[in-house]
């Protein structure tokens, strides 16, 4: 079982060491997660909004919840929030493609996915296939629809996780045959990690270990002697 409490330490350590955002995602042109959590939920909070959405959250993801936090610092520009909001339970900024209604769906594996936009892409209309233009019009609107069905297919059984980016989000998969695995979806759709621990543990090592090489870096270009904040850093990264 994961030390839930040692990853807060860890981050208040970031938190602490990282007031000028060099780490990518804490604050880049006004966004990003600038180290900070959103509170913890409880245990009755979230066992509403599983009801509300009718999922159970994989167990990593819903200590993560309980213990760290509800969103707020990891990767990327950070986590988005569950939230009860008005309407109901969400993820606050979450890009826009989750699909609330659609969470309890079995979601497609990644490999049925690519297969998918495989077998659509070889589909596309092409003009000289058909004499009339309104003919090749039709052909190609319908096809564009079926692109938009399939785009908004593949978020189907999966919550936001993260922004990194361009256009890429990673996602955590709450049914299907690969539940509990994190797939990034962007221009195209491919696994990531096989857990939601996992796939924290891996942001905060490489956290960790951009924020030394950077204060590496500017130490390398400065006459001054190791500051305060760098010999903290390499006395806890070296435990």
């Amino acid at each position: 079982m994961l030390d839930w409490q040692q990853v807060t330490e860890r981050l208040e350590r970031l938190r602490a060491n990282d007031s000028e955002f060099k780490v990518f995602g804490a604050r880049t042109r006004g966004t990003g997660h600038t180290w900070l959590l959103a509170p913890t939920l409880s245990a009755d909070e979230v066992e509403e909004a599983e009801a509300q959405l009718r999922i159970r959250f994989p167990e990593d993801y819903r200590a993560f919840l309980l213990e760290v936090g509800a969103g707020g610092a990891g990767p990327g520009y950070g986590l988005p929030a569950l939230s009860k909001e008005p309407d109901g339970w969400r993820w606050v900024n979450d890009g826009g493609d989750t699909q609330l209604g659609l969470l309890d769906v079995a979601a497609l594996s990644h490999e049925q996915i690519e297969q998918e936009w495989e077998e659509h892409e070889a589909r596309e209309p092409r003009r000289g296939d058909f004499q009339l233009h309104s003919a090749f019009n039709e052909a190609y609107g319908s096809w564009r629809a079926a692109d938009d069905a399939l785009y908004h297919r593949q978020f189907i059984g999966s919550i936001p996780l993260s922004h990194q980016g361009c256009g890429w989000y990673e996602w955590l998969v709450v049914t299907g045959p690969e539940r509990g695995s994190i797939r990034v979806i962007g221009d195209g759709c491919f696994p990531v990690a096989d857990s939601f621990s996992d796939y924290y543990l891996e942001w905060l090592d490489k956290a960790e270990a951009e924020l030394l090489r950077k204060y590496a870096g500017d130490e390398e270009s400065s006459t001054q002697p190791r500051d305060t904040a760098l010999a903290r850093l390499l006395g806890w990264l070296t435990k």
